[in-house]
């Protein structure tokens, strides 16, 4: 079944690829190696909300499988963000607070995960990130009540940034040639005006990107 789910996957027949595989998870209902490629299946086609029901189920096969968790989180992640972008404040909130939750439950079962370590920081820095950009509206209205606004939120950025700082320090201790780490290390630092340390990650990336390494910073700092 596995094979015929794979055979009309590649002739791009997906949804007679989906029914054998439905069919054999119905009727053996034990088979992880399935399961995984049914959840493969739903993340290709972004069906994030079937998604979470087999992931869980996933979870419930193979629950000190960290890399469950993670998806997990990042499929709740995704959803965070196309309720954020909706308005939908309240629902944002919800999968924002569920992919934190899973990706630490990645971190329980293997606490040296640099990838979900760097989720969890990534959740707060694209927070503040997209606030920025509200802020940014704000800067053109010069009324006391306008520049009010533009100070509170500024001040909302800075908790965001200093909530994912440890995140991404860690990050850094456990891949200390992640670009996208360094980057995040180069911005925040910078917005909290510390240009020493935004510089240094700043030569960091550039080194890296043109295909170099560097020793961690945090290990010895």
């Amino acid at each position: 079944y596995d094979g015929l789910y794979q055979i009309y996957t590649n002739e791009g027949d997906k949804e007679k690829a989906l029914t054998y595989l439905e069919q054999v998870l119905a009727a053996i209902n034990a088979n992880t190696r399935l399961l995984f490629t049914e959840l493969t299946y739903y993340l290709g086609e972004k069906k994030l909300d079937v998604l979470l029901g087999k992931l869980q189920a996933a979870i419930e096969k193979e629950p000190e499988n960290p890399s469950l968790y993670a998806t997990m989180g990042s499929v709740n992640e995704n959803l965070y963000e196309a309720a954020r972008d909706a308005g939908n404040t309240d629902e944002a909130l919800k999968y924002f607070d569920d992919a934190k939750k899973y990706y630490e439950q990645a971190l329980e079962k293997k606490p040296d995960y640099a990838s979900a370590v760097y989720s969890i920081g990534a959740l707060y820095f694209y927070r503040g990130a997209a606030m920025t950009q509200e802020q940014q509206k704000l800067s053109d209205d010069l009324s006391r009540e306008g520049q009010k606004k533009y100070e509170a939120l500024g001040e909302k950025i800075a908790t965001e940034f200093s909530a994912a700082l440890p995140y991404f320090k860690r990050a850094e201790q456990l891949d200390p040639n992640d670009t996208n780490v360094l980057i995040a290390l180069k911005e925040i630092f910078a917005r909290q005006d510390n240009l020493e340390l935004s510089s240094e990650f700043k030569n960091r990336y550039e080194t890296v990107a043109g295909g170099g390494t560097v020793e961690s910073y945090f290990a010895n700092n």
